[in-house]
């Protein structure tokens, strides 16, 4: 999920908490709309995800900041977004085809 770069963004994670009991889940997370951005032409990585996945089956897209009551037998699963890549694709090329450059 890391954006691609002559340095490869990170990959993000993805969580799943299974809750026995009925809570309040309150979550407060960045990513969600716009994607982390890559630097010096890096392309940015992906975006981050927010998923209540209610025991009847419904999935629910919770965004990136809110508050819901959940049920037991609810899973959240939290998929965080990828880094942004870092120099562009041909700084590496240019490098291999460099007289100069030993492999």
């Amino acid at each position: 999920t890391g954006g691609s770069g002559k340095f490869h963004g990170g990959d993000g994670v993805i969580r799943e908490l299974h809750f026995r009991e009925k809570v309040i889940l309150s979550v407060l997370t960045e990513r969600r709309a716009f994607r982390p951005y890559g630097l010096n032409g890096g392309n940015p990585g992906a975006p981050g995800l927010n998923l209540l996945i209610r025991r009847d089956g419904r999935t629910i897209n919770l965004g990136g900041k809110t508050s819901v009551q959940i049920l037991p037998g609810d899973t959240f699963r939290l998929q965080t977004p990828g880094g942004g890549g870092f120099g562009t694709s041909e700084d590496e090329a240019s490098k291999e085809t460099r007289p100069d450059r030993k492999s």
